[in-house]
């Protein structure tokens, strides 16, 4: 693992409950609520399913992929799925 974050680096975002057994952020589906984009849940792999637990950090103020992230900017995550087709942010 890479000891600094960069803009453009995909990760899986683990829940640390109960000594890191929390499970790992993932979208599920499309919602059926008008204005949502997914719903949110935990599962137990980072890689249940294609691109579901992956997430691509992005800058809120257009920094460049490949800069670090540095403390107090403003991130977007975006879902990754099927090499790199964002969905929601």
């Amino acid at each position: 693992m890479a000891s600094e974050l960069k803009y453009g680096d995909q990760i899986h975002l683990q829940n640390g409950y109960n000594g890191w057994q929390g499970g790992y952020l993932e979208t599920l589906n499309n919602h059926t609520t008008a204005g949502l984009k997914h719903y949110a849940a935990i599962a137990d792999s980072p890689t249940r399913g294609t691109g579901t637990g992956t997430w691509e950090i992005i800058s809120a103020s257009g920094k460049a992929a490949g800069r670090p992230v540095l403390s107090g900017d403003l991130v977007h995550r975006s879902r990754v799925v099927y090499l790199r087709y964002r969905v929601a942010r």
